[in-house]
């Protein structure tokens, strides 16, 4: 028995009609266009089901410290830091860190943001280092920087520093590409050099104040 066979003895068993049988024209319709459907779903290539990514990037938790707020000691954190009050103390960061305090110790981080802020302490940057409208003392390390901010110490950048106009430098500027925006004061000597020349530099001892 064919497939055509089946299929009419099936509408006639279900439905209680078949193509052979007398029947209205909304029936034999009916008929029709479930044979046809049958017959193009029977042809049709298995379509492909997309195999589901999940491209989002995991949650990490951002903890801030209030403007009101005084820490004296190391911070060390595996989340976000935004920190408005005053620390007294080295950071510690595995993830981005904003400031718009008061910072006296080094600061390490992923991207490092810091804007209307003090910080008399080295600041490293594994990614991008952001300095706006800020004050600070100490060498500066990042794989690219951002500059619009005085700055009194060494700038030591793996791939470009942009300098612009408010900024005001006193100390070397070492990197991949520098430039320099009209009105910037600097006041060192600029090395332009490749990856090879800046893993091999070595940061400055910091001299221990009496």
């Amino acid at each position: 028995m064919g497939t055509k066979q089946n299929f009419n003895q099936a509408l006639h068993e279900v439905f209680g009609f078949s193509r052979s049988t007398k029947g209205t024209s909304k029936d034999s319709n009916l008929a029709e266009k479930l044979e046809n459907d049958m017959e193009q779903q029977k042809d049709a290539p298995a379509e492909r089901q997309p195999i589901y990514e999940n491209n989002t990037q995991p949650f990490i938790e951002t903890a801030r410290i209030t403007k009101d707020t005084k820490i004296i000691g190391t911070i060390e954190s595996k989340s976000n830091l935004d920190i408005c009050g005053d620390v007294f103390g080295d950071v510690e960061c595995q993830n981005n860190v904003k400031i718009s305090g008061r910072i006296e110790g080094n600061v390490n981080g992923k991207n490092v943001e810091i804007t209307s802020a003090v910080v008399k302490g080295n600041i490293r940057a594994s990614e991008k280092l952001t300095i706006r409208q800020s004050e600070i003392l100490g060498n500066l390390f990042a794989e690219s920087l951002e500059l619009n901010s005085k700055v009194n110490g060494n700038i030591n950048v793996k791939k470009g520093a942009v300098i612009l106009k408010a900024s005001s430098v006193v100390g070397d500027i070492t990197a991949m590409t520098v430039s320099v925006e009209n009105g910037a004061a600097i006041k060192s000597m600029v090395n332009i050099t490749g990856e090879k020349g800046f893993d091999k530099m070595q940061p400055p001892v910091q001299e221990e104040q009496e």
